[in-house]
């Protein structure tokens, strides 16, 4: 691979690889790219300084599901001694609260937080925090919303058809989860996502695509099986086996072969034999 025309990709195969240090310092080079808001304030990226007593704001990247994700290393950073900002889109605001952020701001307005001393992308706390897969823990981190319990197995087909890849995550219709799961009840987004954490925690088990409900899921500790393509592994999934070091609640169920859904819906539906 030429690594100089493509950085990304030479960085999201290290990660897919499990090799998370290096991985992680390659996908810095997003940045060549990407323009954050809080670089215009002429305030320090955060390159690992001490942090007691002093004021971060972490700016979310990418969906809903990267700004859950990520939400897990904000405790580290107020177990540091520091007070935390974290900007993330409206829907993940209610969800996010108690998980470690002093502050939430919402990243799709202008945004104007307490004075701050240091600003970091979201992405780039597991390099600045030396994550790598055997310290990673997977343990749920969201507080869970009271739910009323119905039963049951949530169904998830799709996710978001404006991402460039979603042929790939994305099955072609519904018609595989209901023949395989007849009583499966199938979720879609509530506008906000507290209120799909409560349709989520009213269930046993979460059945999906590779969205934003996987990461919502994980994060509840809701046991859940990601449908997973054979033709765009995104890597946090890993190359290879059935578990990911993200959510311990997670069980990955794999396409054999391009395009192979109900061999990975054959997958799930034995694990929840």
């Amino acid at each position: 691979m030429n690594v100089a025309a493509n950085p990304l990709d030479h960085a999201y195969g290290l990660l897919r690889a499990g090799r998370y240090r290096e991985g992680f310092a390659a996908l810095e080079t997003r940045r060549q790219r990407e323009t954050l808001a809080p670089r215009r304030t002429g305030k320090p990226e955060w390159a690992g300084e001490p942090l007691d007593g002093q004021h971060i704001v972490i700016w979310g990247e990418q969906g809903l599901g990267d700004e859950i994700m990520m939400a897990r290393f904000l405790r580290p950073l107020r177990a540091a001694g520091a007070q935390v900002t974290y900007v993330c889109q409206k829907p993940n605001m209610r969800l996010l609260v108690g998980c470690g952020a002093t502050w939430l701001a919402n990243r799709g307005s202008v945004v104007t937080p307490p004075p701050f001393d240091y600003w970091l992308g979201a992405l780039s706390l597991p390099h600045r925090l030396g994550v790598t897969v055997e310290n990673l823990s997977g343990a749920a981190y969201l507080r869970r919303p009271e739910a009323q319990r119905s039963g049951g197995v949530g169904l998830v087909w799709r996710g978001n058809a404006g991402f460039g890849h979603d042929r790939f995550r994305s099955m072609p219709s519904p018609d595989l989860l209901a023949e395989a799961f007849p009583d499966g009840v199938f979720m879609e987004p509530e506008g906000d996502m507290l209120d799909s954490a409560r349709k989520l925690l009213s269930l046993d088990a979460l059945v999906t695509t590779d969205t934003s409900w996987v990461h919502l899921a994980g994060a509840l500790g809701v046991p859940t099986f990601v449908l997973i393509s054979d033709q765009y592994p995104e890597w946090r999934w890993g190359a290879a086996g059935d578990r990911t070091p993200w959510y311990d609640s997670v069980t990955i169920c794999r396409q054999d072969a391009p395009g192979d859904w109900p061999s990975a819906v054959a997958k799930a539906v034995a694990h929840l034999r």
